[in-house]
């Protein structure tokens, strides 16, 4: 394995394709990771409040996921097979799953039928594509949403900067609404097959969606026809103090597309499907070569479990009542402090004051990444305890706070 910074950069420079230039972090090399702490190839420690992008829900190196990913090599299970073969740890994942996703009914059910795919650009992408098997030509999306960087889900994401040099590869019949907008919701016709939509607004800088927004798209979607699709990608798994963010608005929509911390990082997606929706769906329409394979089943499976066990949704509830107690919103150059759970956000007066409150916070041995114009995006995993998370607010309180009194441009 590489440890030399300097010889991982020559190489990645020299071989890697350059779509993601000069790192976001480009100064440290992580060797080592254990459960909130990663360490660098110095040997200093960073309290992650990254997670790998709102992946690693559990914590880095969960020992009761690597115990049962051993267990099932130590019994020789096979590296993979295919859905050509029933799997075991899949059928038990698509029971767990589906019981606790709120699919149907005013609570979460067994009603849901899933597909497992690798990614969440999978499954939004897929829940597109046999969403348009509904009546109707027109999908929705909103505004500030990014749902992927390919397709459909490529087009129903309301942010130009990623349509940009590839509208040609865009399907055309899509319409972007604007966010927590009631009027916009007239754009929701009978001609409309889904509507696709983030219930926080993740990459688009930690929007919460209004309550009355979302009891109002609802009854839209009911009177149109039109498929509710939730992307739940980066909400999902406790992130928010929910298992799902649909359910702090008693939202039960058509679809839910899954991944991230699905699997704590693991490379694993899924689409829960609604009865109504499944039924359009026949045999050999979609498929996966790698969807539902047995180690990711195994990993996703140890989460669920995890979560429940530990009182995750309870930890990440308790998270937030410290963010919300330290009162960034008194803060000069806060503009807002928002989120639900451990998917918060602080958003500075400019992008700049926050590339240089993220760069004091990692010199002070914290990590936070970006999102929107000039959030920061707090996001550890769901296993950080009170004191961890703490320090690291005070951390970010300071930084903010010794900010200069005029506003960068």
């Amino acid at each position: 394995m590489g440890d030399d910074l300097g010889e991982v950069i020559g190489k990645d420079e020299r071989y890697h394709l350059g779509v993601y230039g000069k790192r976001f972090f480009p100064d440290i090399l992580i060797v080592k990771a254990d459960g909130v702490i990663l360490t660098d190839s110095t040997g200093r420690e960073y309290i992650d409040c990254v997670a790998g992008i709102s992946s690693v829900n559990v914590g880095h190196n969960n020992s009761t996921i690597e115990q049962r990913v051993r267990e099932y090599k130590d019994r020789k299970g096979a590296d993979h097979l295919s859905n050509l073969f029933y799997i075991g740890p899949q059928a038990e994942y698509a029971e767990k799953l589906a019981q606790v996703v709120p699919i149907g009914g005013t609570q979460p059910s067994d009603q849901a039928k899933v597909f497992f795919c690798n990614s969440g650009a999978e499954a939004t992408n897929g829940a597109i594509k046999l969403a348009a098997k509904n009546k109707g030509y027109w999908l929705v999306g909103m505004s500030n949403t990014f749902h992927a960087r390919y397709g459909a889900a490529l087009a129903a994401t309301g942010q130009d900067k990623f349509h940009k040099g590839f509208e040609k590869t865009l399907p055309a019949n899509v319409k972007i609404i604007n966010f927590n907008n009631l009027d916009d919701l007239k754009n929701i016709t009978d001609d409309t097959y889904a509507v696709m939509m983030e219930v926080i607004e993740g990459e688009g800088g930690i929007i919460p969606a209004d309550r009355v927004y979302i009891d109002a798209l609802r009854d839209r979607c009911r009177q149109t026809g039109a498929l509710l699709i939730a992307d739940e990608v980066q909400t999902g798994f406790g992130r928010t103090g929910r298992m799902f963010a649909s359910q702090h608005y008693d939202l039960h929509p058509d679809a839910i597309c899954m991944a991230k911390g699905i699997a704590n990082g693991y490379p694993f997606g899924a689409i829960a499907f609604g009865q109504n929706f499944a039924a359009m769906v026949k045999q050999y329409e979609h498929a996966s070569t790698f969807g539902g394979n047995a180690e990711g089943c195994i990993r996703a499976t140890a989460v669920l479990d995890i979560i429940r066990e530990q009182n995750l949704l309870e930890n990440a509830q308790r998270m937030e009542g410290i963010f919300y107690s330290t009162n960034f919103k008194g803060l000069r150059h806060v503009n807002d402090a928002r989120g639900k759970g451990l998917l918060l956000g602080v958003e500075l007066d400019s992008a700049e004051y926050r590339t240089d409150v993220i760069n004091r916070c990692k010199q002070d041995g914290v990590l936070f990444c970006g999102c929107g114009a000039s959030t920061i995006r707090i996001v550890p995993p769901l296993t950080i305890t009170e004191d961890q998370f703490g320090h690291a607010m005070e951390v970010l309180q300071k930084n903010i706070k010794e900010l200069k009194p005029e506003r960068k441009q």
